[in-house]
């Protein structure tokens, strides 16, 4: 059994965090409607994907597909998951993922 002032004290911590996750739940629903329709669009659907909240959607629409993409290449390349080559003539091979692309996606 917990001593009572630790357990005060969690209970304290408990309650300070379910009143921060409301607030963050306010303001993302804020943010959200703040969008427009076209773009809510995109998050809704973007939050349908399991890996991928709100928040996440939101940075997701806004920072990425602004702008309408052909292919998967164009994708990869605006947010920098492409491979570099590396060609000196007689030698041509990928050194892994660039780090160049749009960082806040």
């Amino acid at each position: 059994m917990l001593p009572a002032e630790l357990l005060a004290r969690l209970l304290r911590e408990c309650e300070r965090l379910a009143l921060v996750e409301e607030q963050f739940k306010a303001l993302t629903k804020t943010q959200v409607s703040q969008l427009s329709k076209a773009v809510q669009e995109k998050v809704a659907s973007f939050t349908k994907l399991k890996a991928i909240g709100e928040t996440g959607a939101i940075r997701i629409t806004t920072e990425l597909f602004w702008r309408r993409f052909d292919n998967q290449k164009q994708v990869g390349s605006c947010v920098g998951l492409v491979p570099q080559p590396y060609d000196s003539g007689t030698t041509r091979i990928d050194q892994g993922i660039s780090k160049q692309g749009n960082r806040r996606v």
